[in-house]
């Protein structure tokens, strides 16, 4: 099982509590903004990014805070997509701007992934974000499993601890496309009409969560709102670029987590302490990567108490609610 897929199933269960909620009580809280979604792409270098966009119905004038979304290894092909258009949908019915950004669209990457069927998603996307019979479908596409395993063990030589190997170049070059695709993603986002230019954040799963952190150390000039990062760290050679000031920073991982190994976090907090850079963190003592377990189950209790951290991260830092540090 994809351990990002996992993930997102178990932060759809909230949502499953509010649909089997009784009918006095729906009654009772506010209708939720029910999201557009359409498909959409940007220039990128030389290349075309798809962006799967997911926004509030338009108000002349009205404009709301933005979110970029990075995927993790999985990228669109492995996973069944329609998991990243709930999650999409539940954060954007939060008053966001959502852009899931394509950003393995790069030229360098087509050697060993297929392009992103843009043109397919309408279907995925148009997908409510209520119960249906989603949770029983394979969450992997059917031939791609080992594919995708060989392609994170590769991506794992390049990132996790020093990079080294016989992949090291070749990692270099994708991460480099990758990290301009998610900075050309963040500019699109904030020219769109809709979007508070000011209130720009990104959210990033594991190895999304490493372009995200590696974006905005590279990258002050964005100035970024927020960033979160789940499961993730910092290349060992991006370490000598951090400096402050930096985003709200708010860090996400697991001491059990064997893919992107504790140390990795640890690591890069001590980085950020070093440097005085103020950071939030949550820790899970147990669960493995993505709170997929050994057993093949996820944490539910974790999964879904870093989904609530995390929006309240957001929502302070993006509509300067109060929502505690």
């Amino acid at each position: 099982m994809s351990r990002i897929a996992a993930f997102l199933v178990a932060l759809l269960l909230p949502v499953l509590t509010l649909v089997c909620a009784t009918p006095g009580a729906a009654q009772d809280k506010p209708k939720p903004i029910e999201p557009v979604k359409s498909v959409k792409s940007f220039q990128s270098g030389q290349d075309r990014i798809t962006v799967w966009e997911w926004a509030p119905p338009a108000q002349k004038g009205k404009k709301y805070p933005g979110v970029v979304l990075l995927h993790g290894i999985d990228g669109l092909q492995f996973v069944d997509e329609r998991l990243y258009a709930k999650i999409c949908t539940i954060v954007a019915a939060q008053g966001y701007v959502l852009h899931l950004v394509h950003y393995m669209d790069g030229t360098n990457s087509r050697d060993w992934l297929p392009p992103s069927s843009g043109a397919s998603t309408l279907g995925a996307m148009a997908s409510p974000h209520g119960t249906g019979p989603l949770l029983a479908t394979p969450l992997l596409v059917p031939g791609r499993m080992q594919n995708a395993r060989n392609q994170e063990a590769m991506i794992r030589t390049g990132l996790v601890g020093p990079v080294k190997g016989p992949n090291a170049d070749k990692v270099r070059g994708l991460y480099k496309n990758w990290m301009t695709a998610a900075k050309d993603g963040v500019t699109n986002l904030r020219k769109q009409d809709n979007v508070e230019g000011d209130k720009i954040g990104v959210v990033g799963f594991s190895l999304g969560g490493f372009v995200a952190m590696s974006t905005a150390v590279a990258d002050p000039d964005l100035k970024l709102a927020a960033v979160v990062q789940l499961f993730a760290g910092l290349p060992h050679d991006h370490y000598a670029n951090v400096k402050a000031p930096l985003p709200p920073l708010f860090i996400i991982h697991s001491k059990a987590d064997k893919v992107v190994p504790f140390a990795e976090c640890e690591a890069l907090m001590k980085v950020l302490t070093d440097k005085n850079i103020e950071f939030k963190d949550k820790i899970f003592p147990r669960a493995e990567h993505m709170f997929l377990q050994e057993d093949g189950t996820v944490n539910v209790l974790e999964a879904t108490t870093a989904f609530g951290l995390a929006s309240a991260f957001l929502e302070k830092h993006l509509k300067n609610g109060a929502a505690a540090n």
